[in-house]
């Protein structure tokens, strides 16, 4: 993402989908496990817009809400911004249990071997319904494979050193480690 490094203290809680209306409101995805708790974390910040902004909530649907800014006035402007990654500040979302992660604070950690090797880096966390699975990327190869985010799997998870080990390295880094 461009100009991130002012997003420091700040985590992803949602997406804009597109306009609503003539008269610049945004329709916008939570991505709370509780989706109305996207209220408590105003002003939130739209990815590469300069400043943080109070949104009003108009109506919800599920994990789809429609809202106003007082800084968008049409719809032009409004659908400029579909795509576009929403933001709350850090000291605004709930505290979280130890062995709980933030998926933002998996994403770029490196992954090590049992060895405590680096040989991948974490590119994206996600979770479709059965759990979480981590999308971790082959450092040589470029590779791309997806693993359970589970504790069987990764042991290790350290957020002070930004790594977690793997139990097992996976059949397809072996072939592009010894290539």
């Amino acid at each position: 993402m461009t100009g991130s490094n002012h997003l420091n203290n700040w985590t992803c809680v949602g997406i804009v989908i597109g306009a609503h209306g003539v008269a610049g409101g945004l329709k916008i995805r939570s991505f709370c496990t509780i989706p109305s708790a996207i209220k408590n974390y105003n002003p939130l910040k739209i990815e590469d817009y300069p400043e943080a902004l109070h949104f009003r909530l108009i109506s919800q649907s599920h994990d789809i809400f429609q809202v106003r800014l007082e800084a968008i006035k049409d719809r032009k402007s409004a659908h400029a911004l579909k795509g576009k990654l929403l933001f709350a500040e850090r000291n605004k979302l709930p505290v979280i249990d130890k062995e709980e992660y933030y998926y933002a604070d998996l994403i770029g950690l490196q992954v090590k071997d049992q060895n405590d090797d680096p040989i991948a880096k974490i590119t994206n966390v996600n979770n479709y319904g059965a759990g979480t699975v981590i999308e971790i990327t082959h450092n040589k190869s470029s590779k791309t494979i997806m693993l359970p985010f589970n504790i069987e799997t990764i042991p290790v998870v350290n957020l002070d050193k930004k790594y977690i080990s793997l139990k097992i390295v996976p059949q397809e880094f072996l072939k592009a480690q010894n290539h």
